[in-house]
């Protein structure tokens, strides 16, 4: 018999769509194997109480319906609490104290990000953190290139980002292990306390990513979350600043889901096609030359740059963009953090040296980035 495994997460894990559901999905999915994984999680809509685990990587969950009424209820507390707002959002207090009634001091938990670790805050049993991002770096780098307070949301990321620090220090002195995605992130939280977190990067389903380098004209894709203030900020700089000087045949596709308000400011400009959610990334990618990681703020590994590779597509990111995957410049991907260096690409590199490049970011993907792979270091975590 499974010793059981309770898991808490701020939004339903399954379907793993996007990057952070993928990923704790995943780590999920390993861990089933030895244990029997009891979920806990909240939802934003009432049809998500109805979503399956088709994978049953579950053997039991509950979810909470937790409307945006209380989830800004709880952001006001955080303020008169002096906590960050991400430490609140998601909390509910239906879901605490259901958890605490089931969870017993000889049972292992594994909080998904610092927004659910109140939830554990008085559990004296064997408990692991998540944290994924440094988001304290990921806020502080939102901050250097948004300085003016022009939005709510600024105003929630520069209110945050003096909070985090402190935050942050405390769930890694009191968790017995937390882990993040990169090496910079690790880095920057062991500034923070002599308790280091352990690095365990991003895996991609090459399955689920079929190679094939094919492409059919000068389209150039970016593929991500556009409610993501970091992604839309990608997308938006290279089809403003880089598209417009780009020979006239290329075209740029943003492949995801998409607030209405993004997809006019994008499809304003030239030469810009914002497809919304589809059903399969792998047909809306398909045909593409290119696919660029162009991000300026965030923290992490930006698992958009494995699918990229996985699919054969070659890819063009910035330094930011690559930071958490050690694969070789100008062998596995190209460098741009400019308008002209982006430029001076698309001009340089012939169709031969372009399939040379995705056939080695193929195998780098193969070799480095199985999830099983990645993932040897959490199953000892909870040994």
């Amino acid at each position: 018999m499974k010793d059981k495994l309770f898991v808490i997460t701020p939004r339903l894990p399954y379907p793993p769509i996007g990057g952070d559901k993928l990923r704790i999905y995943n780590i999920c999915k390993v861990l089933s194997k030895d244990y029997d994984l009891v979920l806990y999680s909240t939802c934003e809509s009432k049809d998500e109480l109805d979503i399956i685990d088709q994978e049953s990587v579950f053997s039991e969950c509950n979810v909470y319906y937790l409307p945006k009424w209380k989830s800004y209820l709880n952001m006001l507390k955080a303020i008169v609490k002096r906590m960050p707002l991400q430490a609140y959002y998601y909390y509910s207090s239906s879901l605490h104290k259901e958890l605490k009634k089931a969870i017993k001091s000889d049972d292992k938990a594994l909080c998904h990000l610092i927004r659910t670790s109140l939830y554990l805050d008085d559990f004296c049993g064997h408990k692991v953190i998540e944290l994924t991002d440094a988001i304290s770096l990921n806020y502080s780098r939102f901050i250097e290139h948004s300085k003016k307070i022009r939005t709510l949301q600024d105003l929630a990321y520069h209110y945050d980002a003096k909070k985090l620090l402190d935050y942050e220090r405390k769930c890694l002195e009191n968790f017995h292990s937390s882990f993040v995605i990169s090496d910079v992130d690790k880095d920057h939280l062991s500034k923070l306390s002599n308790k280091e977190p352990l690095v365990v990067t991003n895996g991609v389903n090459v399955n689920d990513l079929p190679y094939e380098y094919a492409p059919a004209g000068n389209i150039i894709i970016f593929i991500g979350n556009m409610y993501s203030v970091q992604n839309f900020d990608a997308a938006y700089w290279f089809a403003k600043f880089v598209v417009p000087i780009l020979p006239k045949d290329y075209c740029f596709k943003v492949i995801g889901k998409i607030p209405i308000k993004s997809k006019i400011a994008l499809e304003s400009l030239d030469r810009v096609k914002c497809t919304g959610q589809v059903e399969s990334i792998v047909s809306e990618a398909h045909g593409a030359k290119y696919a660029v990681c162009p991000m300026r703020i965030g923290a992490g590994v930006q698992n958009k740059i494995l699918e990229y590779m996985s699919l054969g597509i070659p890819v063009i990111t910035s330094d930011v963009g690559l930071e958490g995957i050690s694969c070789e410049v100008n062998k596995d991907v190209l460098i741009a953090n400019t308008e002209e260096e982006y430029l001076n690409i698309v001009n340089s590199y012939s169709e031969s040296e372009l399939r040379d490049l995705s056939m080695s970011a193929r195998c780098f993907v193969e070799n480095e980035h199985s999830w099983d792979a990645v993932l040897r270091s959490y199953k000892l975590s909870f040994a």
